[in-house]
């Protein structure tokens, strides 16, 4: 194959300033989102400890991205790391990387799935509420379950941890030669298909992805058709809150995570060439979950918006007391 099969924008790997920006943005949102939920929840009961989880691995799955900054060189099984941590880190490095993007993800669809069915039998079997009592549990054993996914993951894929060299005689044996430019790359990670279930592997994962994005609109759906049955029963502004909340929640998930994901594996199944600037835009696309996640939380959830609304305001009467004075 030709080199000119990846070609490259600079764009996916010359532009730090904004991934630092980023970087920084999220953290603070971030920072302030937990800070809200801890003090400004006392109608929430058990279920703010699952928003301040969700708060948490969504900016960790979005931090890792941006720090990482994963570029693809489709259609080839190569990756490296674009973002700060370019400039002092290894193979080994992005395969750790790859392994938390792994758990946080895992972890961000759990959580939503049990905050959907939490939300429904708050609204719908009330007297099952004492089963969510234990949030730590759920918690718990939430962790503790995509943490042995991610070891079996290593597992499966310890026979990458290998020198620099052999990663770039990989690369050359795959591509004959069309990642020349990316040889030099220190985080460079390769992947042979010659002896091994690369493909099979990259298809499985891609139908696992796309049932489990049907699996989560199907979910979203029916609450969603549930809740508009009961016109006639009333609820309060923070349990409508709360549920259009995780709704939004859901739909985020499927349009930022799941469908680029989806399309990603689709893209490498079916062996599109010149693809590696479209399938390295659906990583860094990705990569503003948290950001997006993190501001609806602050938006939808009732108590939230009136506390930033109250520090704006607050902020705003000052201005113009201070104005008055002069």
């Amino acid at each position: 194959m030709s080199a000119a099969l990846v070609d490259l924008s600079s764009y996916f790997y010359d532009n730090n300033e904004f991934t630092f920006f980023l970087i920084a943005f999220d953290f603070a949102l971030a920072m302030f989102l937990s800070y809200v939920i801890i003090t400004k929840s006392k109608h929430l009961g058990s279920y703010k400890y699952f928003l301040l989880n969700q708060n948490i691995s969504g900016v960790l799955l979005s931090m890792v991205l941006v720090l990482g900054r994963p570029v693809a060189l489709a259609p080839y099984y190569c990756i490296f790391m674009a973002g700060p941590l370019r400039l002092f880190a290894g193979t080994t490095t992005t395969i750790i990387l790859a392994s938390s993007a792994i758990l946080y993800f895992l972890n961000a669809i759990s959580i939503i799935v049990v905050s959907i069915i939490n939300r429904y039998i708050h609204m719908f079997h009330s007297t099952y509420t004492y089963v969510f009592q234990k949030w730590y549990l759920f918690i718990l054993i939430n962790i503790l379950f995509n943490f042995l996914f991610t070891l079996a993951f290593l597992f499966a894929i310890r026979d990458s941890f290998a020198s620099h060299e052999t990663i770039v005689a990989i690369a050359m044996n795959e591509t004959d030669g069309a990642l020349v430019k990316f040889y030099n790359e220190p985080t460079l990670m390769c992947f042979s298909t010659a002896g091994t279930k690369i493909d099979k592997v990259a298809q499985g994962i891609t139908v696992t992805i796309i049932f489990l994005a049907i699996v989560l609109i199907s979910m979203t759906s029916a609450f969603v058709l549930a809740v508009k049955r009961l016109k006639t029963v009333c609820i309060s502004k923070l349990s409508r809150s709360l549920y259009i909340s995780v709704i939004v929640q859901s739909i985020l998930l499927i349009l930022i995570i799941f469908m680029p994901t989806a399309v990603f594996g689709i893209m490498y199944s079916l062996k599109f060439t010149s693809s590696a600037n479209f399938a390295s835009f659906l990583i860094s696309f990705a990569s503003f979950h948290g950001t997006v996640d993190t501001l609806s939380m602050l938006y939808f959830i009732v108590p939230y918006r009136k506390y930033c609304l109250s520090l704006f305001c607050r902020k705003k009467s000052r201005v113009a007391s201070e104005d008055q004075k002069s």
